[in-house]
Parts: C-alpha cells; sequence; structure tokens
C-alpha cells in the first residue's frame, strides 16, 4: 500500500507522536525540503526552506518528543 492508497487520517504507528498515515506524507515532505536547500546551498545558493515553519512545528511538535 502507498501513501497515495491509503486515507491520511488512517491510525498506524509512525516515528512521531501523529500516529496517522498522513504523518508519513509530512514527515517526507519535511525530509525532502530539508535535503534539497541544503543541496543548493552547498553549491552557493542562498534561498531559504520552503514553509520552514511548517517543518520545524511539525518536528518539534512531532518528533523531538521522542527524542528525551
Amino acid at each position: 500500500m502507498t501513501l497515495n492508497e491509503v486515507d491520511p487520517d488512517t491510525p498506524m504507528w509512525t516515528v512521531t507522536t501523529n500516529q496517522r498515515a498522513g504523518a508519513w506524507a509530512l514527515r517526507q515532505a519535511g525530509e525532502t525540503a530539508v535535503h534539497c536547500w541544503d543541496a543548493r546551498a552547498a553549491v552557493g545558493d542562498k534561498s531559504e526552506i520552503e514553509n520552514a515553519i511548517s517543518y520545524l512545528i511539525e518536528w518539534l511538535g512531532s518528533t523531538a518528543p521522542y527524542t528525551v
């Protein structure tokens, strides 16, 4: 099953406190944005991460609690 085939509100285990299938899509979008920004920065592009605040809120609110 892929993320396109499941309702984002379907309960499931994730690596965050957000225990829904949609959390995986959100997590992957944030990770991709950060890696894209990192690659651009490596070649001198000084642009900001698109939707950075959303990514940080998701990470700090849903993932960070598992690291303490």
